[in-house]
């Protein structure tokens, strides 16, 4: 079996970002992850894809991201999955350092992050902070290799 390439857009929220990103990437299958039923059925990109008017290439799904990456990394691992771009666009970011385990890579999935091997990794925050501290983790793994 081939590897499927695709790109992810890990909290996508209202999917807004997902559509963009699909458009940007026509020829590639595009799938927002969000936890919040809330956000995702109040959009129209949800009702879209209900009445199946989302473009043929963007897919919203309602799942924990911690369990979404953990299922991902194990199809990356086993070649059925082959992720090209992986957005993260503003997440929340936990500012107090005793909250640090809740950042993205505080948190124990964090290795299962890596493990998606994304051809590129776009992270956004409006926290500097943030930025370096994801920085400091994930640089070093993908400079070693």
């Amino acid at each position: 079996n081939p590897s499927l390439p695709l790109v992810l857009d890990s909290g996508c929220g209202t999917g807004r970002s997902t559509l963009e990103i699909g458009r940007r990437y026509p020829d590639l299958p595009v799938i927002g992850i969000d936890k919040s039923v809330v956000r995702l059925s109040r959009t129209r990109a949800f009702r879209e894809q209900q009445a199946d008017l989302l473009p043929p290439n963007v897919k919203l799904v309602r799942a924990d991201l911690i369990d979404f990456w953990v299922l991902a990394s194990d199809l990356v691992a086993r070649g059925r999955w082959d992720v090209k771009h992986h957005f993260i666009l503003y997440p929340t970011p936990y500012p107090k350092g005793k909250r640090v385990k809740q950042r993205w890579h505080g948190h124990p999935v964090f290795p299962f992050l890596l493990d998606l091997e994304a051809d590129e990794l776009t992270l956004r925050s409006s926290w500097e902070t943030y930025l370096f501290e994801f920085a400091e983790a994930y640089l070093p793994v993908h400079l070693c290799t």
